[in-house]
């Protein structure tokens, strides 16, 4: 522990796509944000002990950091792998400073794409990014720039499933990683019902068996009948760091978009306390947390025959009222 360490480097962004997970700024709102770099760099100098394998950057688009290429030579220069998320939009320009910078240690990108026309996509991402995001992979397979793609499951996407995959695979991808929809206020119209979700976890499957060059994974556990499932952050083989600097308790609950309350998954503050005291708080709330779960499966009000771990654990944390979807 902690294997991978996710970090939203920034919370500006120059999309604002209708799925979603975060509050985002643009880039000249006020309350834009930035993680300090010399706080990433002692957090990162303080988890070499720790032999973390891989430091994922997201945001917010990463790449809009106010010092990309400063946040680069940071990664360099630690003995971790890292990778970042991207939208493709401002890839030109950040992959100038990733020719000039980065080493083995960069181990790839992973572009957003949600649709395998730009009908599909730009209806949940802004018209125009499709083409754009495509001409980034182009961009990335010309330099020799390894890379993913990642694309959110909906209503929007379902019967484009495995074109997406012929996608991903003609455009020279290493892998393609599926992550079904999470529920936020605005997108609850483009959720899957539990009968599509079975659906796309079947289509997945199939996709898995016929793209044998192309590695097909999925995010999460749509559901599963264990309601004490353990996923990496309870078991700290991941942790989450946000663009304040503070440690949180799952990445996917950092800066939830529509949250009446966000602070509710802070663990410390990262800029008052080293990693290792931070770690032991996280520790100490993952206890109380399980404690909560116990009491709620034993109770019956956890449904265990249709358990959603990740809604669970929006509802645990007052992020969003799932009993009202």
């Amino acid at each position: 522990m902690p294997e991978i360490i996710v970090v939203d480097v920034t919370n500006r962004c120059n999309l604002n796509c209708k799925h979603c997970l975060k509050n985002i700024n643009d880039m000249g709102g006020s309350g834009t944000a930035d993680i300090d770099l010399h706080l990433l760099d002692r957090v990162l100098t303080e988890a070499e002990v720790l032999k973390t394998r891989i430091v994922s950057m997201t945001g917010g688009e990463p790449t809009l950091h106010n010092d990309w290429e400063g946040l680069i030579a940071v990664m360099e220069k630690h003995d971790v792998d890292y990778t970042f998320v991207t939208n493709g939009i401002n890839f030109k320009e950040a992959c100038k400073v990733l020719i000039r910078g980065a080493t083995q240690s960069f181990r790839g990108v992973s572009f957003s794409i949600d649709g395998a026309t730009a009908e599909t996509n730009d209806s949940m991402r802004g018209e125009g990014t499709f083409e754009k995001v495509m001409g980034a992979l182009r961009l990335a397979r010309m330099h020799g720039i390894p890379f993913s793609i990642q694309s959110v499951v909906g209503r929007h996407n379902l019967n484009e499933l495995s074109q997406i995959a012929e996608l991903a695979d003609e455009a020279g991808a290493i892998e393609l990683n599926y992550m079904m929809m999470r529920p936020t206020h605005e997108n609850v119209e483009h959720l899957l019902s539990p009968l599509q979700s079975d659906e796309a976890e079947e289509q997945i499957k199939s996709i898995k068996e016929s793209h044998k060059r192309l590695k097909v994974t999925m995010t999460a556990v749509n559901k599963t009948p264990y309601p004490l499932f353990v996923c990496r952050p309870l078991a700290m083989s991941m942790i989450s760091i946000d663009h304040h600097g503070y440690l949180r308790f799952c990445p996917d609950l950092t800066n939830y978009r529509a949250a009446g309350a966000d602070d509710t998954d802070v663990i410390v503050d990262l800029n008052t306390k080293p990693l290792h005291i931070a770690l032991k708080d996280l520790s100490n709330r993952i206890n109380r947390f399980w404690h909560n779960k116990i009491d709620w499966v034993t109770e019956g009000i956890v449904d265990t025959t249709e358990y959603e771990p990740c809604s669970y654990c929006l509802s645990h944390f007052g992020k969003y009222e799932c009993k009202d979807m």
